[in-house]
């Protein structure tokens, strides 16, 4: 039984999402082009966080794995280093500061911490960044829907726009709640997705390190403790297994547990799980049996897919 986070960046709404986002990268490329120096460097900052978004989702919905997580962890801590230092100076020189900055500089900041491994993920880091991004994502859709209110009852008359970092119209404040939305919605579903089942012992409890059976065995094999006495399994036979022969982590599932929760947990990466299947053959994400014990592969051999097709 998949958890709720799984269900929440599912494929179909992780697609939903990368509509979305390439919608609002539209416009920020659209305002990149032809704004101010300023302007410019603020929307590239929102790009950046984009591009970030986008590759998550995408992750999610299609299992991609293309770039490291440490390559976005430094182009984030990168990018949030710009933007503090671009603070520092106006604020040494005395010029007023956008607010829009504070929140940009928030944003990268929050995009480090995603692209961080998952295991350094604390719960209540990641929900306070939800609930953060869920407050920004109520405050823009609030400025949006007064700002829409307004533009029924009194159209807009001819003449220039008053000059400003985010040019002031509904739709620029709606993708400025999309942007926020996407990240109260990933990191609330991420870390969803990486909580241990309420009713599991903690985890260090279920997992062992020592000689485990061939997976070849172990594959579709009932509980122990529901399995008389087998004298074919007195002298298993040798395996061709990697894993076989020396002391390798293993893991019994727990009542919802999922493959994706058990990934992000041990290797830090939800999108890993397919180590896990590889290493025991005949296990999907629709036979995860109670009690069953597999193999978890270390994360730096990842082991070949044998699963039969």
């Amino acid at each position: 039984m998949a958890s709720l986070g799984e269900y929440m960046l599912s494929v179909q709404a992780s697609v939903l999402w990368i509509a979305a986002l390439c919608g609002v990268l539209i416009f920020h490329c659209v305002h990149l082009a032809r704004g101010c120096a300023e302007c410019r460097a603020l929307h590239g900052v929102h790009l950046v966080m984009l591009v970030g978004m986008l590759y998550m989702y995408a992750a999610m919905a299609f299992d991609l794995v293309a770039a490291p997580r440490s390559l976005w962890v430094t182009l984030y801590v990168a990018s949030s280093a710009g933007v503090l230092a671009w603070l520092a100076t106006r604020h040494f020189r005395g010029d007023s500061v956008e607010g829009v900055w504070v929140l940009a500089l928030a944003q990268q900041i929050a995009m480090i911490y995603m692209w961080a491994p998952m295991t350094d993920w604390a719960p209540a880091i990641s929900y306070g960044f939800a609930l953060y991004f869920a407050l920004e994502t109520f405050g823009w859709g609030l400025k949006a829907a007064a700002r829409g209110a307004r533009s029924a009852l009194h159209p807009a008359t001819a003449g220039p726009a008053p000059a400003a970092l985010l040019p002031n119209s509904f739709f620029d404040d709606m993708c400025m709640t999309i942007m926020a939305a996407s990240m109260a919605y990933m990191f609330l579903g991420m870390q969803l997705m990486m909580s241990p089942p309420r009713s599991a012992p903690e985890r260090d409890s279920a997992v062992t390190s020592g000689p485990v059976a061939p997976p070849e065995e172990r594959a579709g094999e009932p509980v122990a403790s529901a399995q008389g006495p087998n004298p074919h399994r007195a002298n298993p036979p040798p395996s061709s297994s990697p894993e076989s022969g020396r002391d390798v982590r293993s893991y019994v599932v727990r009542p919802g547990d999922t493959l994706t929760g058990i990934s992000a947990r041990f290797y830090g990466d939800a999108r890993l799980w397919r180590r896990i299947v590889a290493a025991n053959p005949g296990l999907t994400s629709r036979r995860l049996p109670i009690g069953h014990t597999i193999i978890l592969p270390e994360p730096d051999r990842p082991a070949k897919l044998n699963t039969p097709r």
